[in-house]
């Protein structure tokens, strides 16, 4: 497939997670490590694999559940594509409630289908457990809720 194929094109739809001013001072390993998990958050929804976009999800979260119905179904529903913007970033070393600007893209599978956008602010609590960062708290999982086209 020549480079600029639908796949690198989907890779490029990918933004990186951008840390902005808002971001409260943390040493910078753990505001990367933080932004890390959400980049590969990102790219998991592009490559449409529904168990990468959780595996940073503790199992314990309220949101895991509801989460776990809804990605698979939304990755199949077409091509999906996010940015994300730090708005808040504060707690400490092992806790951090992190506030993001997170806009998604729904591209239809069918070529004549709708292009759906979404915009919303997303509030995440994370907690280091030993070497990783797992989002404990995430609110409002409506913005992942497959399309309804009817």
């Amino acid at each position: 497939m020549p480079a600029t194929g639908p796949r690198t094109l989907r890779a490029a739809l990918v933004a990186v997670v951008l840390l902005g001013a808002a971001a409260a001072p943390v040493r910078s390993d753990t505001q990367s490590e933080i932004a890390d998990v959400l980049a590969a958050m990102t790219g998991a929804l592009a490559d449409a694999d529904a168990g990468a976009f959780l595996k940073p999800i503790d199992r314990k979260c309220p949101a895991y559940d509801t989460l776990s119905n809804y990605i698979p179904e939304l990755l199949r529903q077409g091509t999906v594509s996010s940015a994300i913007e730090f708005l808040k970033n504060d707690g400490d070393e092992r806790r951090r409630s992190v506030q993001l600007d997170w806009y998604l893209e729904i591209h239809s599978e069918d070529a004549a289908g709708p292009v759906v956008r979404r915009r919303v602010v997303v509030d995440c609590v994370f907690e280091k457990q030993g070497r990783s960062w797992r989002i404990v708290s995430l609110s409002p999982v409506s913005l992942f809720a497959p399309q309804n086209y009817e």
